[in-house]
């Protein structure tokens, strides 16, 4: 299996580099088509992840904070418990989507195979074809 990187053009990668290599070996060129866009795709998931934890994470601390607080009432206690179960029911459905999408983006990628050198020959039928 390839590395993520290879694939990435933010991360110094070059997808056409193993669109060339399937090509050469005969292989769909769609399959790298696909971990390019599974890839976008899981990493704004974690991009929308972060974010909730980031928000939701600043209100259960204040939250919190006020619970701790001496003198703080059960209704205060309450409202730090309920923020809590809050965060998670928001998250929830964000991080089964990631799984999903992680799970479709590592079969994709396998299905991708080794780089092949740019000296190897390509197969005699697919000379015909060019």
């Amino acid at each position: 299996m390839l590395d993520l990187n290879a694939f990435r053009v933010d991360a110094g990668g070059d997808p056409d580099v193993a669109r060339e290599s399937q090509r050469r070996r005969g292989a769909s060129v769609d399959a790298v088509t696909a971990v390019v866009d599974l890839d976008s795709r899981w990493r704004e998931q974690l991009q929308r992840i972060r974010a909730v934890r980031s928000e939701a994470g600043a209100e259960a601390a204040s939250a919190a904070t006020a619970a701790r607080a001496p003198g703080s009432s059960s209704e205060t206690r309450a409202a730090a418990a309920r923020a809590k179960r809050e965060l998670a029911d928001r998250l929830n459905p964000l991080e089964q989507e990631e799984r999903a999408l992680r799970g479709e983006l590592h079969r994709a990628t396998c299905r991708v195979g080794a780089l092949v050198h740019e000296q190897a020959p390509v197969r005699p039928e697919l000379l015909a074809l060019q």
